[in-house]
């Protein structure tokens, strides 16, 4: 079980989930998620601060805020990985479906790169004109910021 150790105040989004539903929404999904962030769900299932955590990036002096992790819904609503994953704004970059977007901030993204990594996408950055300009700007604006889920929540 993964232990979320942070003082900031924070609420759990949705009642409690079991292995099925989180079965269930990779497969809607089509991508497996990390163990980590199973083992997340299982314990918290989707969490909102209530106090923003500011995040220090991997050696950088960059930061961002943190103001939710998906968790999820019964059905697909605001704040569920699977609904969060078809937002306009990724569909707009043109994000490849592998990377899952999982966490959010006031103007950040948050996704699980395909080895597990997390990745920072800023979303004040000017959307692409057309596909073309999105597929090449997708690697232009992910950064990696933690090699794991877990890394990433020791950053909270």
């Amino acid at each position: 079980m993964i232990k979320l150790e942070t003082k900031l105040p924070f609420k759990v989004i949705f009642s409690a989930v079991d292995i099925t539903d989180i079965l269930s929404a990779e497969t809607e999904l089509g991508v497996a998620l990390p163990d980590e962030f199973r083992n997340f769900l299982l314990a918290y299932n989707g969490i909102q601060f209530l106090e923003l955590p500011e995040l220090r990036f991997w050696g950088s002096e960059e930061f961002s805020l943190l103001e939710r992790i998906y968790g999820i819904a019964p059905q697909p609503m605001e704040g569920d990985i699977r609904a969060e994953q078809n937002s306009r704004f990724l569909r707009q970059w043109q994000v490849p479906s592998e990377l899952v977007c999982f966490a959010e901030g006031p103007c950040s993204q948050f996704l699980f790169g395909a080895c597990g990594e997390v990745l920072h996408w800023d979303s004040q950055t000017r959307p692409p004109e057309n596909i073309e300009e999105a597929k090449c700007c997708v690697d232009l604006f992910l950064e990696t910021v933690a090699p794991s889920f877990e890394q990433f929540l020791k950053m909270i």
